[in-house]
């Protein structure tokens, strides 16, 4: 069954779309809720689910994986020699980590703040203090400094970290289960339900980010950052040797 790679990319502006008119229509109505369950930052459905999302998303790579390499051995069960094994599995470990490490670096760690705090705190973001504590404390603002003083990072561009982080593991996996179902749209069938599952709710949390948080150009961005990357691993020729398909 083939799927094709460009209905991968086209379903996260899609839900975007979708997330924008669905706000618009809340907005001319009057009945956009400017609170909630969901809306709550700490809810634990955005706790798990996006604030486990590096876990997570290893985890299922792994099972994604298992199911590539046992596709190839089933359909190739006499040439799979060595040199196939190997390559299958050195690139799926080069995938992931390349994935993982590009999250990491962009929300996480860069040495010191990650590249997304780097361009909020250069396009103007300060920290806001709580009372009286900006006297006790020396001022070198930055994101780590100010969440460590237990200050409010604000201002500044800040592009969508949540719709950065879903598109990138969404899109990574349904084009790891893409390769398993153009081989064979069967056998994974089983495999493929704990992703289903995640990605139910992973689609709830970008759909509750595109309504309700950020700026239009600010989720624009984060999507657009995400596709930009999916598109150099899995659709571009620069990455061809850590695909097998």
């Amino acid at each position: 069954m083939d799927i094709p790679k460009a209905s991968v990319l086209l379903f996260f502006p899609l839900s975007l779309a979708l997330g924008l008119v669905t706000r618009n229509l809340l907005l001319l109505f009057g009945v956009l809720p400017t609170e909630g369950y969901l809306l709550d930052p700490s809810n634990l459905v955005n706790g798990i689910f996006v604030g486990h999302a590096f876990e997570i998303f290893a985890a299922l790579f792994a099972t994604v994986s298992y199911y590539t390499f046992q596709t190839y051995k089933m359909i190739l069960p006499v040439s799979l020699d060595d040199k196939t094994n190997q390559r299958i599995i050195s690139g799926q470990i080069s995938k992931v980590v390349i994935i993982i490490a590009w999250l990491i670096v962009t929300k996480v760690w860069f040495f010191g703040d990650s590249l997304f705090d780097r361009l909020q705190q250069h396009t103007g973001a300060t920290c806001q203090y709580p009372e009286g504590l900006e006297k006790l404390i020396a001022r070198n603002d930055n994101y780590s400094s100010c969440e460590r003083a237990g200050g409010l990072w604000t201002g500044g561009f800040r592009a969508s970290g949540h719709l950065f982080i879903l598109t990138t593991v969404m899109g990574s996996l349904a084009f790891e289960w893409r390769s398993v179902f153009v081989k064979d749209s069967t056998f994974a069938r089983w495999g493929l339900i704990p992703t289903a599952i995640v990605m139910a709710f992973w689609t709830l949390m970008f759909w509750v980010t595109s309504i309700f948080f950020h700026t239009v150009i600010e989720k624009v961005i984060g999507i657009a950052i995400a596709l930009a990357f999916l598109s150099i691993l899995y659709v571009s020729k620069a990455c061809a040797y850590v695909n097998i398909n």
